[in-house]
């Protein structure tokens, strides 16, 4: 028994010390950041990371600290790393435009209906951390409302719970499905940025295939399908194409 305790004190102690130094080197950064000293801003922050500490407020100072030092591509990488931590930040959304602005690739995204874009916003009020708590806050409010329906004996009353549970459990449903919908995008949906100076896009999984057309650093594609050493990426304005699989890292 003794021997347990100290096995898990030693445990408590060590990712005590683990936390520390995170906290530690996130203060160096920040610190370094104000300096102007960008280069050990990066190397803390990236430290962080690497003992696997991630945050949208980490993501988004390394993101800061890149974008000061010149590295466009590696700057755009890590604002999209943070906005999934945080879905609808506003500044993390301001300095992702920013940096677009500093690569050659401007892409007209396709219009789609009203409908899609819409759902697409529900979909992204929440990060899927965020939209864990609130679907099991929506779902346990429905749960007390049909219990007291249940238990409350007035008529009138009983019908005004039912209601309210009916239009509750709506509720909880349509989350529900944003949320899984998410995930299950989350999950599939592949995202990246390209560190290669330019790249043609072919037409076939073939080096000997018809260029299409070229893609430069720091533009973000979506892979939809891979062939051994391909992928065949999509850009925002519907252009798609095969690719070689380097050159590129996953958001």
């Amino acid at each position: 028994m003794n021997k347990i305790i100290i096995f898990l004190l030693m445990i408590f102690l060590a990712t005590s010390l683990f936390s520390q130094s995170a906290v530690d080197l996130f203060k160096k950064g920040n610190e370094a950041y104000k300096k102007g000293d960008y280069k050990t801003a990066i190397e803390s922050y990236e430290k962080i990371i690497s003992l696997g500490y991630e945050s949208g407020d980490i993501l988004f100072n390394l993101g800061n600290a890149y974008y000061r030092t010149g590295q466009f591509a590696n700057a755009i990488l890590n604002y999209e790393r943070a906005k999934k931590y945080d879905t609808n930040d506003k500044e993390i959304e301001h300095n992702l435009a920013i940096a677009n602005l500093r690569i050659k690739d401007r892409l007209e995204k396709v219009p789609r209906l009203f409908i899609f874009e819409w759902w697409e916003n529900i979909k992204n009020i929440f990060s899927l951390h965020i939209y864990q708590y609130f679907i099991f806050i929506l779902f346990t409010i429905f749960v007390i409302s049909f219990a007291l329906f249940f238990w409350v004996k007035d008529v009138i009353l009983k019908k005004r719970i039912l209601f309210i549970s009916i239009f509750l459990g709506l509720v909880f449903a349509f989350f529900a499905i944003a949320f899984i919908s998410k995930a299950v995008e989350h999950d599939n949906d592949k995202y990246a940025i390209l560190f290669e100076q330019s790249l043609k896009v072919k037409s076939a999984p073939d080096q000997n295939a018809l260029d299409l057309f070229e893609i430069h650093y720091g533009i973000k594609f979506k892979i939809v399908d891979e062939l051994e050493d391909w992928c065949k990426i999509l850009l925002i304005d519907g252009k798609t194409g095969w690719i070689k699989k380097n050159g590129f890292e996953i958001i």
